[in-house]
Protein backbone atom coordinates (compact mmCIF):
# COMPACT_ATOMS: atom_id res chain seq x y z
CA UNK A 1 0.00 0.00 0.00
CA UNK A 2 1.23 3.13 -0.87
CA UNK A 3 2.41 6.13 1.81
CA UNK A 4 -0.42 8.33 0.90
CA UNK A 5 -3.08 5.74 0.77
CA UNK A 6 -2.28 4.66 4.17
CA UNK A 7 -2.13 7.72 5.27
CA UNK A 8 -5.64 8.40 3.91
CA UNK A 9 -7.30 5.52 5.60
CA UNK A 10 -5.12 5.69 8.85
CA UNK A 11 -6.96 8.79 8.83
CA UNK A 12 -10.87 8.56 7.72
CA UNK A 13 -10.43 5.49 10.15
CA UNK A 14 -9.23 7.47 13.00
CA UNK A 15 -12.51 10.43 12.38
CA UNK A 16 -14.11 7.47 12.12
CA UNK A 17 -13.55 6.56 15.79
CA UNK A 18 -13.32 9.85 17.04
CA UNK A 19 -16.86 10.33 16.03
CA UNK A 20 -18.10 7.00 17.41
CA UNK A 21 -19.34 5.08 14.08
CA UNK A 22 -18.27 1.33 13.68
CA UNK A 23 -17.17 0.08 10.39
CA UNK A 24 -21.16 -1.08 9.77
CA UNK A 25 -22.53 2.33 10.60
CA UNK A 26 -19.95 3.90 8.33
CA UNK A 27 -20.68 1.40 5.49
CA UNK A 28 -24.30 2.47 5.87
CA UNK A 29 -23.33 6.32 5.88
CA UNK A 30 -20.83 5.73 2.84
CA UNK A 31 -23.23 3.72 0.68
CA UNK A 32 -20.19 0.81 0.60
CA UNK A 33 -20.61 -3.08 2.14
CA UNK A 34 -19.42 -3.36 5.60
CA UNK A 35 -16.94 -6.02 4.36
CA UNK A 36 -15.37 -3.39 1.93
CA UNK A 37 -14.66 -0.87 4.91
CA UNK A 38 -12.94 -3.69 7.03
CA UNK A 39 -10.64 -5.05 4.03
CA UNK A 40 -9.75 -1.58 3.37
CA UNK A 41 -8.72 -0.23 6.99
CA UNK A 42 -6.94 -3.52 7.29
CA UNK A 43 -4.83 -3.03 3.87
CA UNK A 44 -6.36 -5.24 1.31
CA UNK A 45 -7.59 -3.66 -0.80
CA UNK A 46 -5.86 0.56 -1.95
CA UNK A 47 -8.31 3.23 -1.41
CA UNK A 48 -10.16 4.93 -5.07
CA UNK A 49 -11.08 8.09 -5.58
CA UNK A 50 -14.81 7.69 -5.57
CA UNK A 51 -14.68 5.81 -2.63
CA UNK A 52 -12.65 8.35 -0.38
CA UNK A 53 -15.53 10.56 -1.31
CA UNK A 54 -18.12 8.77 -0.13
CA UNK A 55 -16.32 7.87 3.17
CA UNK A 56 -15.71 11.61 3.98
CA UNK A 57 -19.57 12.05 3.04
CA UNK A 58 -19.82 8.87 5.49
CA UNK A 59 -18.30 11.20 7.67
CA UNK A 60 -20.03 14.06 7.38
CA UNK A 61 -17.20 16.24 6.17
CA UNK A 62 -16.58 17.83 3.20
CA UNK A 63 -13.46 17.38 0.81
CA UNK A 64 -11.69 20.80 2.06
CA UNK A 65 -12.08 19.82 5.88
CA UNK A 66 -10.93 16.32 5.36
CA UNK A 67 -8.03 17.64 3.42
CA UNK A 68 -7.20 20.34 5.82
CA UNK A 69 -7.29 17.30 9.02
CA UNK A 70 -4.87 15.45 6.46
CA UNK A 71 -2.31 17.55 5.66
CA UNK A 72 -2.27 19.92 8.65
CA UNK A 73 -1.61 16.09 11.13
CA UNK A 74 1.08 15.75 8.77
CA UNK A 75 2.86 18.85 8.15
CA UNK A 76 6.15 17.71 9.35
CA UNK A 77 5.93 15.43 7.08
CA UNK A 78 6.61 17.21 3.56
CA UNK A 79 6.99 13.75 1.75
CA UNK A 80 3.21 13.09 2.10
CA UNK A 81 1.72 16.63 1.32
CA UNK A 82 4.14 16.37 -1.45
CA UNK A 83 2.95 13.38 -2.49
CA UNK A 84 -1.05 14.41 -2.26
CA UNK A 85 -0.31 17.40 -4.05
CA UNK A 86 1.38 15.73 -7.00
CA UNK A 87 -1.59 13.02 -7.13
CA UNK A 88 -3.71 16.42 -7.62
CA UNK A 89 -2.09 17.26 -10.42
CA UNK A 90 -1.57 20.65 -8.58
Amino acid sequence: MSGLNSEVIKKIKKLRIEQGLGQERLSELAGLDPKYIYKLENGRFNLTLPTLERRINGLQMSNDDFFYLLINSRVSDSEIVNELLDSMNI
